[in-house]
C-alpha cells in the first residue's frame, strides 16, 4: 500500500523525472522523502522533509544561492558499508532527458532528530552546488574538497548548530601540513577526508572577511564556468575579484590566532613545526615532512625572545619547485599585525616585523601549489634594531605597551595604532 502523505496537496512537489524507489513517501513543495519502512517511520520522514524545505528556503531566499526548481527525492535507507552509527548522506545527480537532476540518499544506522536535521541541511547544500556545477561527477572531478567545505560551512545557517562545524574545523587546523586540494582518493582516506570537511574554516574566513556568503557563492559561480576540470582554488578566488595572495596572507595570520568569529569558545591550536624561545634560532623541514600544496607550516617565536626597540628578522629559503607564501605575524591574544615576505623565484625571502616586544611572533609558510607533494624549507631568525614598520605591514589589532618608560625609536607602542578589527558575525 502506498503511504502518500502530502504536506499540502495544493503545493505538492512535481513527480521526479527519475521516478521513485519506495512506496512509503511524503511530499513537500519541492522535496519528496521516501523510505524503507524498516529504517524510519512517517513521523521521522516528516522531520527530514521539513528540515530540507527550511534549508532550501534559507540558502535560496536568505543567502541568494542558486537552487534547482525541479523536484528532489530524498531516499532514506539502512546503513551503508561499514557505517556503524549515526546518519550519513550522499547527494548526486541522475540523468534525465533534459540533463542531470539532484537526488539525495540518507543512510541511517541510528536515527537521531538533530543528526537528521544536520545531515539533510548539509546535503541540501550540495543540491545548491549542482545548480552551478551541473553533473555530480563533474563537480567531484573539479573540487570535491570545496564541495564538502562549503556544505559544512553553510549548514549552520539552516540548522543553527555549530557543533559539526566545530569538530570539522579542528580536523583542518590540527593538520596544517596537508594539501588543500583533495579529490575522491582523499575522500576515501579518513585522515584526509576529515581535513577536507574542516576546510570549512577557509569558507568561514571568506564569509567573515571577504564579502560574506556572496563571496563564497562567487567561487561557485566561477566553478560553473570550468566544471569538470580540476580547479586550483587561487584561480577561483582571483576570478571573484579578491586577490588571493593578499587574502591567503591574512587567512594564515588569522589561523595562527584562531581569530574567527564563528570559533568563539573553541580551543583551536595549530601544531607548530618549531617553537623558538630564544634568538637567534634556525630550523626547517625536509621533503619528507614539509607542507603540501597550500598546506602550511608554523614557527612560533615566543614572547620571551623579544626585546625593547627590536624587530623580529627572518630569512627564509624554500623548495624552488613551487612559489611560496611566507608571512610574519605578531599576536597579543589576537593578531596585532602581519607582513608578507617577498619570496622570489629562487625561493628566498628576507624581512622583518617591527615591535617585537611583549608579543608572540610567528612565521607561517605555505607552498603555492595544487599538488600533494611535500616541500622543504629552512629559516633563520634573529633580532635587529627596530627600523619601524616594514612596507606592506597590515595592522589588525593592538600591541601591548612597550616595556620600560622609553617610548622613542622603533618601540611597538608608537605604531600599534589600535585599529579595531571588524568582523561580520554569521548570525
Amino acid at each position: 500500500m502506498i503511504a502518500s502523505i502530502l504536506v499540502s496537496a495544493a503545493f505538492a512537489a512535481d513527480e521526479p523525472c527519475y521516478g521513485h524507489t519506495w512506496d512509503d513517501r511524503i511530499s513537500g513543495t519541492q522535496f519528496w522523502v521516501e523510505w524503507d519502512p524498516a529504517v524510519i517511520d512517517a513521523d521521522k520522514a516528516q522531520v527530514i522533509l521539513e528540515a530540507a524545505e527550511h534549508a532550501r528556503d534559507t540558502y535560496r531566499d536568505d543567502l541568494q544561492w542558486g537552487f534547482t526548481g525541479d523536484p528532489v527525492v530524498i531516499s532514506v535507507l539502512g546503513p551503508q558499508g561499514g557505517q556503524g552509527f549515526g546518519i550519513a548522506g550522499l547527494t548526486r545527480t541522475a540523468d534525465c532527458d533534459d540533463g542531470p537532476h539532484p537526488r539525495i540518499e540518507l543512510f541511517v544506522a541510528q536515527y537521531g532528530e538533530q543528526s537528521a536535521v544536520d545531515v539533510i541541511s548539509h546535503e541540501v547544500g550540495h543540491v545548491s552546488q549542482y545548480s552551478y556545477m551541473g553533473d555530480y561527477l563533474d563537480s567531484v572531478g573539479s573540487w570535491l574538497w570545496w564541495m564538502e567545505a562549503t556544505a559544512t560551512w553553510i549548514t549552520p545557517y539552516a540548522d543553527g548548530q555549530q557543533s559539526t562545524w566545530d569538530t570539522s574545523v579542528d580536523d583542518y587546523v590540527g593538520q596544517p601540513d596537508l594539501a588543500l586540494h583533495y579529490g575522491l582518493s582523499g575522500f576515501l582516506d579518513p585522515h584526509t577526508s576529515d581535513h577536507m570537511y574542516g576546510t570549512a574554516w577557509l569558507t568561514e574566513y571568506l564569509d567573515e572577511y571577504e564579502g560574506g556568503p556572496d563571496e563564497v557563492r562567487a567561487t561557485w559561480e566561477y566553478g560553473g564556468t570550468v566544471t569538470g576540470a580540476p580547479i586550483f582554488f587561487p584561480d577561483a578566488v582571483n576570478a571573484t575579484g579578491v586577490d588571493f595572495d593578499a587574502t591567503w596572507a591574512r587567512f594564515l595570520a588569522i589561523t595562527v590566532s584562531g581569530e574567527l568569529d564563528a570559533a568563539d569558545g573553541l580551543d583551536l591550536s595549530v601544531p607548530k613545526a618549531a617553537d623558538a624561545e630564544e634568538l637567534p634560532a634556525s630550523g626547517g623541514q625536509d621533503a619528507t615532512e614539509g607542507p603540501m600544496g597550500l598546506g602550511f607550516a608554523v614557527v612560533k617565536v615566543g614572547i620571551s625572545a623579544g626585546h625593547k626597540k627590536s624587530a623580529l628578522h627572518v630569512h627564509f629559503e624554500g623548495d624552488t619547485a613551487v612559489p611560496w607564501h611566507a608571512i610574519l605575524v605578531r599576536t597579543n591574544g589576537g593578531v596585532v599585525d602581519y607582513v608578507p615576505l617577498d619570496v622570489g623565484t629562487d625561493g628566498v625571502g628576507d624581512g622583518y616585523i617591527s615591535g617585537f616586544d611583549g608579543v608572540d611572533g610567528w612565521l607561517v609558510v605555505s607552498p603555492h601549489s595544487i599538488d600533494e607533494d611535500r616541500h622543504s624549507y629552512s629559516w633563520t631568525a634573529d633580532l635587529i634594531d627596530d627600523p619601524g614598520p616594514a612596507a606592506g605591514t597590515v595592522t589588525m589589532g593592538t600591541a601591548p605597551e612597550p616595556k620600560g618608560c622609553d617610548s622613542t625609536g622603533g618601540s611597538a607602542g608608537l605604531f600599534a595604532i589600535g585599529a579595531v578589527l571588524l568582523v561580520f558575525r554569521r548570525k
